[in-house]
């Protein structure tokens, strides 16, 4: 966490603040690791405090480091008690402090709540803050579990490498639904169709798994080990999921059928992430969810695919090796042998639409 309160502290260098108060539940969970869900944090240029009432204090200790507990009665008292620690701690008057505020946050009455308790000038940093959440670099985007499934379609960061995100999160379930459902849930839950976990299984995902100060980390095609039964301890929380990002515009391409185009569970879905050199397949991960008792990473297809030229022929060989990894069942979505021309199909689709040039429908017949 020590990088992303750099990060922040940048912030206070640019706004002339003297320390930042943060109260937005995602945020102080991205900045400092707890995952409770009441807590303030102040940070200034040299020490961070995180403020909770006694039933966190336990869990703070656990997860959290690099942060001076507060202890506080909570409700109304957490900004108070966190900034009166601040200010005894930076040694100044209070009247000359600058403090910056969440206010894509604040509501009116916690901005009233902060103006009385606090002398000196108050600065809106507006969605400052939240969007340091935004964590990216040249390889791999990592998130936390409980980002929701709207949150990642509405990234501006993910729309840079997934031109189609809001079409094809728009499949996944309703808006109200959007809001509340985690990616973390998506990836626990385990369904043989889950759509988020076909999304990352193409993007050779890995999650990071915690219980208490032990820390390790799993492939995604390694988590599911059978049908509802992962790779997890019992008690282990999920922690972060890193991945690949794709080439940008192209390079990666979600397909779904269901027996409604929207709110429903898919019967057969699919995705790719591809990269292409001189005509070759330099790198591919591609995943199927509704053919197996467990979402899958086609690896004997990739296998294939990798060092091959992008052509027609190869494709069709390469759908008859992923006919070969899947075990469809059948039931009310579908029969099994439906289910196999679903996925070829979708696969086919897949190359259809990133490589019109070189792929024609015609060939694949």
């Amino acid at each position: 966490m020590t990088d992303r309160l750099a990060v922040l502290r940048r912030l206070l260098i640019e706004r002339k603040l003297d320390a930042v108060l943060v109260a937005g539940v995602a945020d102080v969970r991205y900045l400092s690791g707890f995952r409770g869900d009441e807590a303030i944090v102040v940070v200034d240029g040299e020490q961070a405090f995180i403020c909770s009432d006694s039933r966190f204090w336990a869990q703070i200790a656990d997860e959290v480091a690099g942060f001076e507990l507060v202890k506080s009665e909570g409700g109304g008292a957490l900004i108070a008690d966190a900034l009166a620690a601040w200010v005894a701690a930076c040694g100044r008057d209070e009247a000359e402090l600058r403090l910056g505020f969440q206010g894509d946050v604040a509501t009116y009455s916690s901005y009233r709540r902060l103006r009385r308790r606090f002398g000196g000038r108050l600065v809106n940093v507006g969605g400052r803050v939240s969007a340091l959440r935004e964590v990216k670099d040249d390889a791999e985007l990592a998130t936390i579990p409980t980002t929701t499934v709207e949150e990642m379609r509405a990234s501006p960061v993910l729309r840079q490498f997934f031109p189609a995100l809001d079409d094809d999160f728009r499949l996944i379930c309703s808006t109200p639904v959007r809001r509340r459902a985690t990616l973390g849930g998506n990836l626990v839950n385990a369904s043989p169709t889950g759509d988020l976990i076909v999304f990352f299984l193409a993007l050779n995902a890995t999650v990071g798994l915690k219980e208490k100060r032990s820390q390790r980390q799993v492939a995604l095609r390694d988590f599911y080990q059978s049908y509802k039964r992962l790779a997890k301890k019992e008690h282990e929380l999920l922690e972060w999921i890193s991945f690949e990002l794709p080439n940008r515009p192209a390079g990666f391409s979600f397909e779904k059928v269901s027996k409604r185009q929207y709110l429903d569970i898919a019967s057969v879905n699919s995705a790719m992430h591809i990269e292409i050199a001189d005509g070759m397949i330099k790198q591919i991960g591609l995943s199927a969810g509704g053919v197996a008792p467990i979402p899958l990473f086609l690896g004997n297809t990739v296998d294939y695919l990798i060092g091959k030229p992008l052509t027609a022929g190869h494709l069709r060989d390469a759908t008859a090796i992923t006919q070969r990894e899947i075990s469809p069942i059948s039931d009310t979505r579908g029969a099994a042998d439906y289910k196999r021309l679903l996925l070829r199909q979708l696969i086919h689709a897949h190359f259809l639409k990133l490589f019109p040039q070189e792929i024609r429908p015609g060939d694949l017949r």
